[in-house]
């Protein structure tokens, strides 16, 4: 769960930058919407966050190496994603300076 949620939170706010970065006329009431959502998912990574220290400390788990895990399909994706859509951003303003 806190994979998703943290794949789903730099999506978010990926998706929220290129708005933001966008030249189009976009609605304010959209824009903040997406805000909003991100928001909302940071503020359950901290959640997940404090949930996770909690039951370490009860269970007296020490803090688990995150570096010596091999990534998610989730993780994986999400990276995919961020790296197509900077290609396809760039590629645009490429296209746009050509012209």
């Amino acid at each position: 769960i806190y994979e998703t949620l943290i794949s789903s939170n730099a999506l978010c706010r990926q998706k929220l930058f290129n708005l933001l970065s966008s030249t189009h006329n976009i609605e304010k009431h959209f824009i903040e919407n997406i805000y909003y959502e991100c928001i909302q998912l940071q503020i359950q990574i901290n959640h997940a966050n404090r949930q996770i220290n909690q039951y370490r400390n009860l269970l007296q788990i020490e803090h688990i190496q995150i570096n010596d895990q091999q990534p998610t399909n989730d993780y994986l994706k999400l990276l995919a994603y961020l790296l197509t859509s900077q290609l396809t951003s760039l590629s645009g303003m490429m296209q746009q300076t050509d012209k």
